[in-house]
């Protein structure tokens, strides 16, 4: 799947979490508050799940796919 797919191409530069839209908000800012950075694909998750995480200072929107995941995170490797 496209998740294991990112995970082996970027698992080695990054620590990466993958978070579903379904996960409760208490979860994901726990998941959030530890992360240095974070991609929210805004095609697939809802603004209130973005809402959770709006502040953070490494967060990026991404309005694409896996993809558009892909080139972010070579742009930050």
């Amino acid at each position: 799947n496209q998740q294991d797919r990112v995970e082996s191409d970027y698992g080695e530069a990054f620590d990466l979490n993958f978070v579903s839209s379904g996960t409760r908000a208490a979860q994901l800012r726990s998941t959030v508050s530890s992360s240095d950075k974070v991609i929210i694909l805004t095609k697939f998750v809802p603004h209130q799940t973005q809402e959770v995480v709006r502040g953070h200072p490494g967060l990026t929107f991404c309005n694409g796919g896996i993809s558009a995941v892909e080139n972010i995170l070579e742009q930050w490797k």
